[in-house]
């Protein structure tokens, strides 16, 4: 039965003992068991025995105290007490996920030639609570040609790579005297020696980013000046490589620069066809608008043509209105004076009436 590889993780620590206990934590969560934990106090003066006092009882997990020597001797003293056949640096201030090692130790055991495997990993800004993920596109080409893209970008956080043993032997220890991007040195060192990564596009890593990132206290001059004394360093030990990487990374970025030339060659020609679009959208605005002016002028003039013909109409219709007023009137003196024709017929009907009683008398 073949022996599952023990995993060595190096924490390194220095007044960061608020968030050594996630990172440890995140280890102790891993779904591949067979792993160490050395924890290496580089002389912190905050409460990093008390953190630790509850861990010590597992024997997977070893504290080791030194007088403060830097972050690289720090590491460089967790190599030196590590037994294991891969290695996990992890900072004390980030953590990992839990299926992280069964991950990528399966990915470089199915990949003997492979030296170290990389994942993709989360930022985490501690002032907002937020996560940002790093993009694949980004990283992903770093495995096609890792000494190019080491030699110009410095992107992983340590907690992003498990590399074997033999690599880390192969490369030696951490530089020391350097104040920050040490581990960018170490992969650029070993990816000079040969070694080969993999590339696994999941996020499997947390970098936290807060006040007291040495990347976020180390700036402007200082920082430059590290990175230039790196490549300084790279240059004199590994000239025919530096040479190399200088070379395909000026190509790539030529390439890039014409692929950039070509883009805008072609935002150009859009932009102008563009252009001649909006011209000939504005004419047509234009024409439009004085086909509306027009329509309005036209509207207006129709309007007011109904509007006087109505007026007219009103004063006929209020014309006839009065004159069949006058009608009704007149009809109603008609009515009257026939009324009392009728009353005098009805009297003369009477009169008629008592004139023939009488005749009707004298004749009987």
């Amino acid at each position: 039965m073949q022996e599952i590889p023990l995993i060595s993780v190096i924490i390194p620590c220095y007044n960061q003992a608020h968030f050594l206990a996630q990172a440890i934590d995140s280890v102790l969560a891993q779904t591949y068991s067979h792993f160490e934990i050395i924890v290496i106090n580089d002389g912190s003066p905050d409460n990093i025995q008390e953190v630790m006092l509850p861990y010590l009882s597992d024997p997977r997990i070893i504290l080791h105290n030194q007088a403060n020597q830097g972050l690289s001797n720090a590491r460089n003293t967790g190599i030196k007490l590590a037994q294991g056949q891969f290695f996990q640096f992890l900072d004390s201030d980030d953590w990992i996920t839990p299926s992280k090692f069964d991950l990528q130790v399966n990915q470089l055991l199915a990949d003997p030639s492979a030296a170290f495997s990389y994942c993709n990993f989360f930022y985490y800004y501690e002032d907002t609570d937020q996560l940002e993920e790093m993009p694949g596109e980004k990283i992903a080409f770093f495995e096609e040609d890792p000494l190019t893209a080491f030699w110009t970008h410095s992107i992983f956080p340590p907690a992003s790579i498990v590399i074997r043993r033999e690599w880390v032997e192969r490369t030696g220890e951490f530089r020391a005297g350097l104040p920050v991007a040490e581990d960018y040195d170490y992969w650029l060192r070993a990816v000079a020696l040969g070694a080969r990564a993999r590339y696994l596009d999941v996020p499997l890593a947390f970098y936290r980013r807060h006040s007291q990132n040495l990347t976020t206290t180390t700036k402007g001059t200082n920082l430059e000046d590290t990175f230039i004394k790196i490549r300084a360093y790279f240059v004199k030990e590994f000239p025919q490589e530096a040479a190399r990487a200088s070379f395909l990374a000026f190509n790539r970025l030529n390439q890039t620069i014409h692929k950039l030339e070509w883009e805008l060659k072609g935002v150009t020609e859009e932009l102008v066809s563009a252009k001649g679009q909006i011209a000939q959208k504005e004419a047509d605005l234009e024409s439009l608008q004085l086909a509306y002016e027009q329509l309005n002028a036209d509207s207006k003039y129709h309007y007011e043509q109904l509007e006087s013909y109505l007026e007219q109409q009103e004063k006929k219709f209020k014309g006839v209105e009065e004159y069949a007023l006058s009608l009704k009137n007149e009809l109603d003196k008609v009515e009257e004076y026939a009324l009392s024709l009728r009353v005098e017929l009805d009297k003369v009907e009477e009169y008629a009436l008592s004139l023939r009683k009488e005749l009707d008398k004298q004749e009987s």
